[in-house]
């Protein structure tokens, strides 16, 4: 059965965590006023736990002899705001849950106890990838890791998301961005569709190499270890280097080695730099 569907759009890292120190305060505010007065044996009976229930508050079904396992309040415990609190960082550690939350309530022989959680939903299909051009959509997948029947998020979407994002900065594409779109599709079973739209925007030229600390005698020999030539020479413009990290981590070591075969034993190459200019173009420093 298909119900309403719900949409949810992750083009920024969003990070899901429960009020813990809020609630916390609440509950220290609600032991207060359960001790407030009466004698000890009122007291006491004021702040057991008589009921503890379960609350749904997403798509999906929710076990909730589950939820029961993983918290340590029990019926017939004394309230404890502290083990509440574990209780919901324990819940949070399954990993099942998008969402947890815990509220009490007065009775008048103790306190009712609910626990608020939310599930991640499971992937349909596969997840739908648009607008990549640099990038096959096979790269994209292994480094997304995501199967159908994968449980998922915002916070999950986000870090998977984020991992391709670097991937395209390492190829100097500062500006790609991925917009996210997780729509329930059966709010009932908790299954979802993700749709990635990615923005790779235009890749960083390359506008210089620069060598920090260097003798001016000795740029044009560094350069030719890189293989950047100066605008002047004609063979720049037949170069087509893409500098990666791979690139970098050799010329540094080309480098470290010219200086060492010169006598300078003690000579340190800094991991090269790389920095995008306001004119989108890219600046390779060495030191």
């Amino acid at each position: 059965m298909f119900m309403k569907q719900k949409h949810h759009h992750c083009s920024r890292l969003r990070l899901f965590f429960p009020p813990r120190l809020i609630m916390s305060v609440l509950f220290v505010i609600f032991s207060a006023q359960i001790l407030r007065s009466g004698d000890d044996e009122t007291t006491q009976a004021r702040t057991i736990v008589r009921e503890i229930r379960v609350e749904n508050v997403g798509s999906g079904l929710v076990d909730e002899s589950f939820v029961l396992v993983h918290v340590g309040t029990k019926v017939g415990d004394s309230f404890d705001g502290r083990r509440v609190s574990r209780d919901i960082r324990n819940l949070m550690d399954t990993e099942i849950f998008s969402y947890a939350d815990v509220r009490a309530e007065p009775l008048s022989d103790g306190v009712r106890v609910i626990y608020s959680v939310e599930k991640k939903q499971k992937l349909a299909q596969p997840v739908v990838i648009k607008g990549m051009k640099h990038f096959s959509e096979k790269r994209i997948r292994n480094w997304l890791d995501l199967n159908q029947g994968d449980l998922v998020d915002d916070q999950v979407m986000g870090v998977k998301t984020l991992k391709v994002i670097r991937e395209y900065r390492k190829d100097h594409y500062s500006l790609a961005a991925i917009d996210c779109e997780i729509k329930t599709i059966d709010r009932e079973e908790g299954l979802c569709s993700v749709t990635l739209s990615v923005n790779e925007g235009r890749k960083a030229k390359l506008k210089d190499v620069l060598f920090e600390g260097a003798d001016e005698g000795r740029i044009g020999t560094l350069r030719k270890l890189v293989k950047r030539y100066p605008v002047w020479d004609i063979r720049r413009l037949f170069q087509k280097r893409r500098y990666s990290d791979t690139d970098l981590a050799l010329a540094r070591t080309e480098i470290r080695d010219y200086y060492r075969n010169r006598g300078f034993l003690d000579v340190t190459v800094s991991q090269p730099e790389k920095e995008i200019g306001e004119d989108g173009r890219l600046l390779i420093t060495f030191s």
